[in-house]
């Protein structure tokens, strides 16, 4: 099962399929770069063999149930490595997994990772 599979499957409920649809696979630098001049984007590093980043993915899920305007950017740190490392050197922010990082105008707003991923830090930080 590829990444983008494993993460449809997290979302299947009957709720879900909106959510999906806000939560996007960022596997290239190019999409990355883009990312930087949006005027907000949010990054969820997630990796695939670690239960702390699937209780991460839970905590995004139910940010994003409440807050239907926001979408999330997830990078596979396993099958991205090279991605993960390079939005950690641009952004100057240690790589961690699971983390997320809110940026605002390309910069960096927020970050978080391990267990403060909570949906309460997002509404926070968003």
């Amino acid at each position: 099962m590829g990444f983008r599979d494993m993460i449809q499957k997290l979302f299947e409920g009957a709720d879900d399929a909106a959510i999906a649809g806000r939560l996007l696979v960022l596997d290239d630098a190019e999409r990355f770069e883009g990312l930087l001049r949006e005027p907000r984007a949010v990054l969820l590093k997630h990796s695939a063999a670690c239960s702390v980043s699937f209780n991460a993915m839970r905590e995004v899920r139910k940010f994003l149930v409440a807050h239907e305007e926001v979408r999330v950017h997830v990078v596979d740190v396993l099958g991205s490595r090279e991605l993960s490392l390079a939005i950690a050197d641009r952004l100057d922010v240690p790589h961690q997994s699971p983390q997320v990082i809110v940026l605002r105008g390309g910069k960096v707003a927020w970050h978080a990772s391990h267990f403060s991923i909570t949906a309460s830090a997002l509404v926070d930080h968003v």
